[in-house]
């Protein structure tokens, strides 16, 4: 009977083994902590028990570990975030390449990456498109200046009013164009004035 009590006895532990392994696998570490350490008590020499619940161990740091990247991967991301929305794209550029560092195979930061290049750029764009409109309005309201201190208010005006296509916000032109059209009504009317009196005398 010593045999079969011997054949239960390691039925029981190779039980336990595979429940332990079954356990880890679906990272419950308290199942499988308690199934090695019975295998354990039941023979105290074996290394499977031994093994297994140095597995545990490292499985457990190895979680905590994957949390806390887990816990900073969600703090860049959200850091980035706002960044990105406030058009700092360089910063948010760089939490989330640190970001993907942390996680290479999740998709969201090298999408985020690579949108905020293309907005970078085409900010780049429109501040290049500014800076060129702004340097031909200002070539134009100088012609135009001239050409009003040259009482030449009719092509001062037509200046004024190019000028007012490239930068529509600007109040300089809108003010001078103003003027412009004034002086060229009274220009006019003089001129009608002088003629009706030639026309009396």
């Amino acid at each position: 009977d010593a045999a079969n009590a011997s054949n239960v006895s390691a039925a029981a532990f190779q039980s336990l083994l595979d429940t332990g392994d079954e356990a880890l696998s679906n990272d419950d570490l308290e199942g499988a902590r308690d199934a090695f350490s019975e295998a354990k008590e039941l023979q105290p020499d074996a290394r499977e028990p031994r093994e297994g619940l140095r597995r545990i161990d490292e499985r457990e740091e190895a979680m905590q570990a994957e949390s806390e990247a887990n816990v900073e991967y969600l703090e860049l991301i959200e850091d980035a975030d706002k960044y990105f929305e406030r058009e700092q794209y360089d910063r948010s550029i760089d939490l989330y390449a640190e970001a993907s560092a942390l996680k290479p195979d999740e998709r969201y930061p090298r999408n985020q990456i690579d949108e905020a290049e293309t907005r970078k750029s085409d900010l780049a764009s429109q501040a290049a498109d500014i800076v060129e409109r702004t340097m031909q309005y200002e070539a134009l309201i100088d012609e135009a200046n001239q050409l009003f201190r040259d009482d030449d208010y009719e092509n001062a005006l037509s200046k004024y009013e190019a000028a007012g296509l490239l930068l529509p916000a600007e109040r300089f032109w809108q003010q001078r164009a103003e003027a412009s059209r004034e002086r060229l009504e009274e220009m006019l009317s003089d001129e009608a004035d002088r003629a009706e009196r030639e026309l009396a005398a």
